[in-house]
């Protein structure tokens, strides 16, 4: 029977790698499958234990997502489920979580539309935040199944919207709204055609913005923009590089005050501005 710290050996050096991140993934492998993130290395697995590790392991050396493997990811301190037909979350995101925490801090009674709202990470965390009136907007059948279950998971009253957010009635279903958030697809034609083997798994829905990535932002500010109050917000996440493309449609739409703010990385990783004038 071979024990914990022989098999955890053994997966780092089938994924070819020593350097943190395989052991990272290696870890949480074992915290999936064992209950515990550094087993004592002396602990004994069993052989069906040994195969279903085995099992996961293969599986991330041919790409898959280890938050696939796992079903499970956390966003801003909190737990998703996540899965195919559902973009990852991911720590990219955190910066327009924190936009939207602090501009709205304060705010009576805010309301609140997450469009292309995926497993519903941002809207929820937001409501679950401020205890605010959330609207989650989703089209996709698989992504609004993990919606509405992380709304259950996390204790939340937000509201699951099935719909899209590209069509023109779309807006009239909601109420007018205090902040729009929206991390849409926004990688373009030739993004696809080099996507990363571990992003290749994730849906192409949730992915592709059109030929140059923007067709979501064009659309979407277009639409959604009288669905604002006066003093409302618009922000966005954005791509490495698309934020002054980004801003000059919000711009060219009347929005206000348009500005961009920075990830951890230092990238201009949001771009937001205030409704236009009436």
């Amino acid at each position: 029977m071979v024990t914990a710290g022989e098999l955890f050996s053994r997966c780092v050096k089938l994924l070819g790698e020593q350097d943190s991140d395989v052991r990272f993934d290696v870890r949480c492998i074992f915290e999936d499958l064992l209950g515990e993130r550094i087993p004592d290395r002396d602990r004994p697995i069993d052989e069906q234990q040994e195969r279903e590790i085995l099992s996961r392991v293969k599986r991330l050396s041919e790409g898959y997502p280890l938050q696939y493997l796992s079903g499970r990811w956390e966003f801003m301190g909190m737990t998703f489920k996540v899965g195919e037909g559902a973009l990852i979350p991911r720590p990219d995101t955190e910066t327009l979580a924190e936009y939207a925490a602090k501009t709205l801090s304060g705010k009576k009674d805010p309301v609140v539309c997450d469009l292309c709202s995926g497993t519903g990470c941002l809207g929820i965390f937001l409501e679950r935040k401020l205890r605010c009136e959330t609207y989650c907007v989703e089209l996709y059948e698989q992504a609004f199944g993990f919606l509405e279950e992380n709304i259950r998971l996390n204790g939340s009253l937000a509201k699951a919207v099935r719909a899209d957010a590209l069509n023109e009635n779309t807006p009239l279903q909601l109420p007018m709204l205090d902040m729009i958030v929206c991390n849409p697809p926004y990688l373009s034609a030739e993004d696809m055609q080099k996507l990363d083997k571990k992003v290749s798994f994730e849906p192409a829905t949730a992915l592709y913005g059109g030929e140059d990535g923007l067709d979501y932002y064009r659309t979407i500010t277009r639409l959604w923009k009288k669905r604002l109050l006066p003093e409302g917000k618009l922000a966005f996440e954005v791509g490495a590089g698309m934020d002054d493309q980004v801003s000059e449609i919000m711009i060219r739409h009347g929005f206000r005050n348009v500005r961009s703010a920075r990830d951890l990385s230092g990238i201009p990783r949001i771009v937001y501005g205030d409704a236009p004038e009436l």
